[in-house]
């Protein structure tokens, strides 16, 4: 269960709305909160502003007396009343300092917002988020700028676990599954398992009788990681959990559309998910389909919040750093 979450805020409002989603967790969860705000490091400032009259130390100590009642602030808001609340203020480059202070600190969840439409693009593609999902040993859950209505109202939050067949993407299962318990109390949580498998082409009557193979055994297991998943979850907050297969060979856009648009079928009546949940090999990304990467599809084109799980392997080597 999760037990200390870790919240980066810049003074940005952007930033901040990751505020009542992480509170939301917490109080589900009973879980601490760190609240971090990361200045530049004072060499990083100008040595003087304008006429001159400002020195380089007096800017930065300024900024730090206004980060400290900016952080108490949100401490003592309204938001945060019940909930256990810690504070980091620190200076440095944040791609560094959040892993470092998560593994320390013992974090079990990041939870961030991004900048909307480019500015999202261009902070998980090509720098703080980014760097986090390469480094970071604990899962991040980076939600968009404007779209965070569904993680704090209170109804079903249904969390997408997109899979490959393989073990390393089942990883996203157990973190998914808390995320979903937490985020939909007083109701159940609701997690889905999606496994894409990639057609066969060798001959159309060949090719038939594989793909259907691969349904029916992909079918099975998922049934079997569906009795694992409750019966880890079994004493914790409720869950439902339910699966589907889908045949296609465009991954990135079935994720995307399962997601955000749900399965037209009986068993499934859902009209898509809150979220979608994803394994990342670290500095390699997040995991391959058939040799496909889908990362910067799915976080370029989707709108919904994404957890991001560093498989356990290469989250165990990141934190020893």
């Amino acid at each position: 269960m999760l037990q200390h979450i870790l919240v980066p805020v810049d003074g940005s409002a952007c930033a901040e709305q990751a505020l009542p989603v992480a509170a939301r967790i917490a109080r589900s969860t009973g879980a601490t909160m760190t609240i971090v705000r990361i200045l530049a490091q004072p060499r990083e400032y100008p040595y003087t502003l304008m006429d001159g009259s400002i020195s380089m130390e007096e800017c930065y100590d300024e900024e730090v007396r206004e980060a400290e009642n900016y952080l108490e602030n949100i401490v003592y808001s309204k938001l945060l009343r019940g909930i256990v609340i810690q504070t980091e203020l620190l200076s440095g480059l944040p791609h560094k300092l959040l892993p470092s202070l998560a593994h320390m600190k013992h974090i079990d969840l990041i939870v961030m917002c991004s900048r909307a439409a480019t500015g999202f693009k261009r902070l998980v593609l090509g720098s703080i988020a980014q760097e986090l999902i390469r480094s970071s040993s604990v899962p991040l859950l980076i939600l968009r700028d404007g779209c965070i209505d569904t993680a704090i109202s209170e109804k079903q939050f249904s969390v997408l676990v997109a899979l490959d067949g393989t073990d390393n993407a089942e990883q996203a299962l157990l973190p998914a599954a808390q995320l979903s318990a937490a985020l939909s109390v007083p109701h159940v949580g609701k997690l889905h398992m999606l496994h894409i498998v990639k057609p066969r082409h060798a001959g159309q009557k060949l090719a038939d009788e594989t793909n259907q193979r691969a349904i029916e055994e992909s079918r099975i297991h998922l049934n079997k990681l569906k009795d694992s998943i409750q019966q880890k979850m079994s004493g914790a907050l409720p869950l439902e959990v339910t699966s589907s297969v889908v045949l296609d060979i465009d991954i990135p856009r079935t994720i995307i559309q399962t997601a955000e648009q749900g399965l037209a079928t009986p068993n499934n009546p859902y009209a898509g998910y809150d979220a979608i949940a994803v394994v990342t090999h670290g500095n390699h990304g997040i995991s391959y389909w058939f040799g496909e990467h889908v990362s910067e599809h799915m976080l370029g084109e989707t709108r919904l919040p994404l957890l991001v799980i560093r498989l356990q392997e290469q989250a165990a080597k990141a934190g020893k750093h």
